[in-house]
């Protein structure tokens, strides 16, 4: 796979963009982020779940090859297919962040107040590093998931040519790596990313990181119970 598969983490951004008013802008922004977090989410369990047919795979050496075989071949396509809903949008980050930039200068240019001016040009500096960051972050992320990738394709390409014990004794090396040290940086990285978005989705809407309410007439837990005399 050619492409960075997290390269479009930012484009909830960008999509926030064509909203009018800021609160519209900000809902937009929340919904798509919480949406990106579940696809990397859904990302990890399917690493987990080739990790596991490898796993599996080595196991059996002694037995039928084939049905661990193609558990793992389901599993690696499923990582592949979540891995591009993940893709789909890496040419709109390419082509819209700094458009999405671009525009909240034009509707800075608009504001006459020079003290919401100066607050909200560095807002946008702010943004603008937080977008810089975020490349530099996904530069690290794409490498890892690249290697780990290629050598998952690797692995279905040799042993689909020699689906056999001593293959299966050449590649083990591999497929341990692969499925444990490979799979475990990508996981990381994926995490980190879906914590990041987390804290950025908190700063488009403050509901999702207050307490809830708790319900009407309820005990204050933090507390202590009153003592009888």
């Amino acid at each position: 796979m050619k492409k960075s598969v997290l390269a479009f983490v930012l484009v909830p951004f960008l999509l926030a963009g064509c909203k009018s008013t800021a609160p519209e802008r900000a809902e937009e922004a929340v919904a798509s982020l919480e949406q990106l977090i579940q696809d990397l989410k859904d990302m990890n369990q399917k690493i987990d779940a080739v990790s596991k047919s490898l796993s599996t795979l080595i196991s059996g050496k002694g037995a039928d090859l084939k049905p661990p075989f193609d558990a793992f071949v389901e599993a690696s396509e499923a990582l592949d297919e979540q891995a591009e809903v993940v893709v789909a949008h890496t040419d709109d980050l390419r082509t819209n962040t700094q458009a999405y930039l671009d525009g909240w200068q034009k509707q800075m240019a608009e504001v006459k107040n020079p003290e919401i001016k100066a607050k909200a040009a560095e807002r946008r500096k702010k943004a603008s590093e937080t977008f810089e960051e975020m490349r530099k972050e996904l530069s690290s992320m794409r490498k890892h998931y690249e290697t780990f990738d290629s050598d998952l394709h690797d692995i279905r390409t040799a042993l689909g040519n020699e689906l056999s014990a001593d293959g299966l004794e050449a590649l083990t090396p591999l497929i341990k790596k692969t499925g444990t040290q490979q799979a475990a940086l990508v996981k990381k990285d994926v995490d980190h990313i879906r914590s990041v978005l987390d804290k950025i989705a908190d700063t488009f809407d403050h509901k999702r990181s207050a307490p809830e309410p708790k319900p009407e007439g309820a005990a204050d837990e933090s507390q202590e119970p009153a003592k009888s005399e």
